[in-house]
């Protein structure tokens, strides 16, 4: 299993979907930082999947890791290894579970990007 995770970019939303299913996990909506505040974008609105079918509910402050870890994995192609240990971290707290593996909970939740992101561009 390579990737888990497909992102779709529509104008300032970026759609994040599970690999297999095609499920929109998470929904994040961009918008523009001011450039006396340094430019660039930001979340101003984002949207998690709830439904325990679909996707495993570990929490608001997991989603956000987890949006922030996909976002910086796949599209920036960042290590983003504080974001990697603060999702096994929450994993574990959450299943109560104290001998989760890293790789383990790495591997089957965010899976590895199969290309870089510039790969599409021209």
């Amino acid at each position: 299993m390579e990737g888990k995770w497909n992102l779709v970019s529509e104008g300032d939303t970026v759609r994040l979907l599970r690999s297999w299913t095609g499920h929109e996990i998470y929904r994040a909506e961009f918008g523009p930082v001011d450039v006396s505040e340094g430019g660039g974008w930001r979340i101003v609105r984002a949207e998690a999947e709830r439904d325990p079918d679909r996707y495993r509910n570990y929490g608001a402050e997991f989603d956000t890791v987890m949006l922030e870890l996909v976002l910086r994995t796949y599209a920036l192609s960042e290590p983003a290894t504080e974001l990697r240990a603060l999702m096994v971290s929450l994993v574990a707290e959450a299943t109560g579970r104290t001998d989760v593996r890293s790789a383990l909970v790495e591997m089957s939740l965010l899976g590895v990007r199969t290309g870089p992101p510039s790969a599409a561009r021209p």
